[in-house]
């Protein structure tokens, strides 16, 4: 450098030698991995996840692999497709009984799962949640089912043996709360992913249902990353039902759960037109489940949000939900609260009075219902109604008025005569008010409990009228005895005198032409059936024939025995009768007027139990009915989808009548045409 020209700088050959020296061989790199820690041992799944994540994504962009990492897959290939062709050679030679038993078999076995444990817990000592992933895999490798997407009342469950969902409860216990929430939410993601690349994700699904039925309160504890995820997959359907389905399972064993996730997380999902029908159902299921259960743990709360979301219009359903959804679904949760260990309902009519305002005109109607079925379930009602009354005149008005739309069909619930000296109450209280509007609604509380108070007093009149079809029926009775007793003391039922009347008023003729004209009309039915259907006409008079004769002569044989049986009866008590009296009268006198007294006084005392009874027993039958109603003819039962089934049974009929009559048509004309 001091010359001020330019110098060659070079390493020195023994610097060589030593660069040389310091490179290190296979199999001391091999040593060096094999010894060197994991990740896996010392940071979380999640973390772990994201870094194989990262190395997969970069890993596209980089250059291909080294060739020894070629060699290996290559051997690793070569030796699997060598244990393919041996194992179709060893099913090939299995006789066909034993593949049919094999397929009935489940897909996992308890041995597999052991032995993928056992191998687990030796590299990964205390780390469950490693293990668990490892399951997870390991089912969405060995399991397949037909069904690529969800059904919402679709279980996964039943793809594994009994021992294997033990073996599976036994890690998940003991991985502890805080690894379990982690490794659901994994997994829950870990479904959607899949099913967005076209995975299997069978595995995701069998661990999310036996979380879900093991640990239901855990599914709610991170609401906000479950909203995150639907947002990420709502518009792929089949991902956002199957993120639906995960989410609705915990509310099968604890209702509380399932509205609180329905409420946060599926609710808002009712404004699009593909999801409104399944969230729907998701909260007819959940209700349906859950009604007459024991386990009903549905709070105040809890309902004023869902009907909330369903009827105060903040959420714009889709027009593709159906009313009559909304309306079972309305009808479901009121029985809900109604059935709840956490609700009183006392309290509970007093927080619904309490929320019914000029405001809330959606939500108004639905809490008016709810009042009038408090009022049904419990008397309590009416007394916190008359505390609120006065402070409470606005919706004091709107309850008398839905009492009285709904009266015909609660009046057998309610008492009545509680809410009728509640009413008069209403009619004669005063409150000195310095508005005019309180004074107003004042004036209309008492027209309309007046109203209702007179409605139920008609009511009552009603259910205390004479019962006409009993006296219908004995009145005819009474008539046939008087006529028979004139046709007996006229010899003949023309010579009696109800004959006489008969023929006199004209009655006889206008009966003589409705005869001939009915048996014009038959005979005319008649001569048009054995003119276009003379087989089945022939038929079907021979076997009238029959038996017509056989019942002409039946009536025959009864009517004279009982003739005769009247007549010599009649006669030996007309005999015997003073005969009889007389006896009495001589050894036991005044023994009749007695008897004739004391068996007037029995049969009102008789008259009046057997009304009791007959009103007990409608009292009784009425609860039953009411029962029925509430607790069996209710989901699936119910009349409304009963009667569905019947028209669906009904359409599938006729199209298939329809079609077997069209093909038996298409093979007679077919054969018409070759002869």
């Amino acid at each position: 450098m001091s010359s001020g020209g330019w110098e060659v700088v070079t390493k020195n050959k023994k610097d060589k030698n030593g660069a040389k020296n310091t490179k290190l061989t296979k199999t001391e790199k091999k040593k060096i991995i094999e010894n060197s820690p994991k990740v896996e041992d010392f940071l979380p799944l999640s973390q772990v996840k994201t870094l194989y994540d990262n190395f997969n994504g970069s890993k596209e962009n980089k250059t291909p692999k080294d060739k020894e990492n070629k060699t290996k897959e290559n051997e690793e290939k070569k030796k699997q497709q060598k244990m393919n062709q041996q194992n179709k050679k060893k099913e090939n030679s299995k006789p066909k009984e034993k593949v049919a038993k094999t397929a009935d078999k489940f897909q996992v076995t308890v041995d597999q799962v052991n032995e993928l444990l056992e191998t687990n817990r030796t590299r990964f000592p205390d780390a469950p949640l490693i293990w668990l992933k490892d399951l997870v895999s390991f089912l969405n490798s060995n399991i397949s089912t037909d069904k690529k997407d969800i059904a919402l009342s679709e279980t996964y469950l039943h793809l594994i043996p009994a021992a294997v969902r033990v073996i599976f409860e036994k890690i998940i216990k003991s991985a502890g709360q805080q690894n379990i929430q982690i490794f659901y939410e994994g997994t829950l993601l870990l479904m959607a992913k899949n099913m967005a690349f076209g995975l299997s994700s069978v595995g995701c699904r069998i661990f999310l249902q036996l979380l879900a039925q093991m640990y239901p309160e855990m599914t709610c504890m991170n609401i906000d990353k479950h909203i995150i995820l639907r947002n990420s997959y709502q518009n792929k359907k089949n991902i956002g039902l199957a993120i639906l389905w995960a989410l609705s399972q915990s509310g099968k064993k604890n209702l509380a759960v399932g509205l609180t996730l329905w409420h946060e997380v599926m609710a808002p999902m009712l404004e699009s037109r593909n999801y409104s029908h399944y969230v729907m159902k998701i909260l007819e299921e959940l209700l349906n489940s859950h009604v007459y259960n024991n386990v009903n743990n549905c709070t105040t709360e809890m309902y004023i949000q869902i009907v909330d979301d369903l009827v105060s219009g903040k959420i714009a359903i889709s027009n593709g939900t159906a009313i009559g959804e909304l309306r079972r679904c309305q009808k479901m949760l009121r029985e809900t609260a109604m059935k709840s260990d956490k609700i009183d309902i006392q309290s509970f009519f007093e927080t619904i009075f309490d929320k019914i305002s000029p405001k809330t005109n959606r939500c108004n109607e639905e809490f008016l219902k709810t009042l009038t079925t408090c009022i049904a379930h419990d008397s309590r009602c009416i007394l916190s109604w008359e505390k609120l009354y006065p402070k409470r005149l606005f919706q004091s008005e709107l309850l008398i008025e839905q009492l009285t739309k709904d009266w015909d069909s609660i009046s057998s619930e309610i008492d009545a005569k509680s809410l009728r000296e509640l009413l008069t109450v209403f009619q004669v209280t005063k409150t000195k008010s310095k508005k005019s509007k309180e004074d107003s609604l004042m004036i209309a509380c008492h027209k309309k409990a007046e109203a209702l108070f007179n409605k139920m007093s008609a009511t009552s009149k009603k259910g205390k009228s004479f019962p006409w079809r009993k006296g219908s029926i004995l009145l005819l009775i009474l008539i046939g005895a008087v006529v028979a007793f004139d046709c007996r003391n006229h010899g003949s039922f023309e010579a009696s005198t109800t004959g006489r009347f008969i023929r006199t008023s004209g009655v006889v003729n206008y009966g003589q032409k409705a005869w001939s004209t009915t048996k014009l009309y038959s005979n005319q039915g008649l001569a048009y059936l054995e003119t276009n259907y003379p087989d089945y006409y022939k038929s079907a008079s021979k076997f009238g024939r029959q038996y017509t004769k056989l019942a002409g002569d039946f009536y025959l044989v009864g009517r004279n025995a009982v003739g005769r049986l009247y007549n010599n009866t009649m006669q030996f008590v007309e005999e015997k009768k003073p005969v009889v009296t007389e006896s009495i009268e001589y050894y036991f006198p005044g023994w009749l007027n007695t008897f004739q007294t004391t068996a007037i006084k029995q049969f009102e005392v008789v008259k009046k139990y057997s009304a009791l009874t007959t009103e007990y027993i409608v009292q009784q039958s009425s609860n039953l009915v009411r029962w029925l109603q509430t607790s069996v003819f209710v989901g699936n039962l119910s009349p409304e989808n009963i009667r569905g089934f019947a028209t669906k049974a009904l359409k599938s009929t006729q199209t298939y009548a329809s079609q077997t009559y069209d093909w038996v048509y298409e093979k007679v004309q077919t054969l018409s045409k070759v002869q």
